[in-house]
């Protein structure tokens, strides 16, 4: 990001959410793009508190698209994927220490079917606000659908995770529904 749009709030007119401003370090720069989406490279983090632990990633480039995400730690607290070198210098990230992780989630109509793509995480350099999806190697425990409506619900009501690491809840049948998109998987 250039030095003067670094300090700039930026003003959006969006198709979900109407006018927003949002401040700079909302703003997150994604040099590659996304899974599927690889011209969309300057995204708006919404974090609001109604949607907790759900969050938006707005597209500042197309007022149309915006992914449902969420911080996979929520229900997951060990969710710690392994990072490659070239991603930490990609992103100016000192060390793992200074990422983020973000899964894509897919919301659709049966709220029970809720699923986290935990195997192409937007990974994010808290300090540079850059961001990079990742794939995951084959080898990893995480799951493209990671069915995450029970844990949730589990946290909600000051419970634990109800799954352990590797295990998947399947609140039932795959589901392409909803209008969300689901960001690489």
């Amino acid at each position: 990001m250039q030095a003067a749009e670094a300090h700039r709030l930026h003003v959006l007119d969006t198709t979900r959410f109407g006018r927003i401003e949002v401040p700079p370090d909302s703003v997150l720069e994604c040099p590659r793009g996304l899974i599927g989406f690889p011209g969309h490279r300057r995204f708006a983090l919404l974090r609001r508190p109604h949607d907790y632990p759900l969050a938006w990633l707005q597209s500042l480039d197309d007022p149309e698209l915006a992914f449902v995400v969420m911080d996979p730690r929520y229900f997951r607290p060990q969710y710690r994927p392994p990072v490659r070198a070239e991603v930490l210098q990609l992103l100016g990230a000192s060390d793992e220490d200074d990422l983020e992780f973000l899964a894509f989630v897919v919301v659709p109509r049966q709220p029970e079917r809720m699923s986290a793509n935990l195997r192409a995480p937007l990974v994010v350099c808290r300090q540079t606000r850059r961001a990079i999806q990742v794939i995951l190697d084959d080898g990893c425990p995480y799951r493209v659908r990671h069915y995450v409506f029970d844990e949730m619900q589990a946290l909600a009501q000051g419970g634990e995770c109800v799954a352990k690491e590797g295990e998947t809840i399947h609140a039932g049948a795959d589901s392409q529904g909803g209008r969300e998109h689901s960001g690489g998987g």
